[in-house]
This record gives structure tokens, C-alpha cells and sequence, in this order.
């Protein structure tokens, strides 16, 4: 099927992933597409599946790390995870969204909502290490108010 096709394409030839393979489309378009028709069915475990896959497969794309932690995120909200104990299962999914945003926030360090939601990862869903959320926090609105002057 196209999503097998996309998924084992980007895998094989990361280097093309937005590469135009006619029409204005790329294979970073379709995996988007893909991604959005599972959203759009309200199946965050299979946007996550294809989000950590190709995020492996191109660590350097933004928008993929941005996704990636965005349905890790959400996935394991919907779960439960803001509404008690961490299971295994939603740390891990934590985790990952928190890897994803530190990613896409290295790959982007002038975004500061990609900050911000790195942030708010370590508050509000992992818990811990609360002193470089607040510095993260810090930084982003003092970059925040410096762009809207």
C-alpha cells in the first residue's frame, strides 16, 4: 500500500525525503498526508508509529520532529497520562515527545514554541527536572518579547 511504500522509501533513500518526485510532491508530502488520514480517523497510535519511524529516518526535519512530538504527546494524554500514575507504556511515549520537541527545538533554537512545548513536557507530563524547564520557559519569552518589539 502507499504508506508501506512511503514508510520503507523514506527509510532507503532519507536523503530524497523532500526531494519534488513530480507535481510539487515529495515523499515528506505524502508520509503528511498519510499521518493526517490516521489523525483525521482519531488513530494517535498509528500517527506515532509513523512519526518515531520516519523521525528515526530523518532526525534533521523539523516539521517530522515537530509531529512526532506533538502525537507522542497527545497519544499518551489520550491514554490517560495527565490523569494519573505513568504506566511504562505512557513514560515511553513522554519520553519520546520530549526527545522529539529537543530535536526539532536544536534543529529550529530561534522557535520558541518548540521551547515552549519541550518545556511544558518536563512540567506537566514527565515531572522532573523542573529547573531546565523554567530555564527553557525563561528563554523562549525572552526571545518571544525581543520578536515582538
Amino acid at each position: 500500500d502507499a504508506e508501506t511504500s512511503l514508510l520503507e522509501a523514506t527509510e532507503r533513500a532519507p536523503e530524497v525525503f523532500t526531494s519534488d518526485i513530480g507535481g510539487g510532491s515529495s515523499i515528506k508530502r505524502g508520509i503528511l498526508v498519510v499521518a493526517d488520514r490516521h489523525f483525521q480517523k482519531r488513530d494517535l497510535g498509528r500517527c506515532v508509529a509513523i512519526y518515531r519511524r520516519v523521525g528515526a529516518a530523518v532526525p534533521g526535519d523539523v516539521d517530522i520532529a515537530n509531529n512526532e512530538g506533538l502525537f507522542c504527546r497527545d497519544h499518551a494524554d489520550a491514554l490517560g497520562g495527565r490523569r494519573g500514575q505513568l504506566t511504562d507504556e505512557l513514560r515511553d511515549l513522554y519520553e519520546a515527545s520530549y526527545a522529539a520537541y529537543t530535536r526539532a527545538s536544536q534543529l529550529d533554537p530561534s522557535n520558541v514554541r518548540l521551547r515552549n512545548d519541550r518545556a511544558l513536557i518536563l512540567v506537566y507530563s514527565l515531572r522532573r527536572e523542573l529547573e531546565l524547564a523554567e530555564e527553557i520557559l525563561d528563554s523562549a519569552v525572552r526571545d518571544g518579547r525581543e520578536t515582538a518589539q
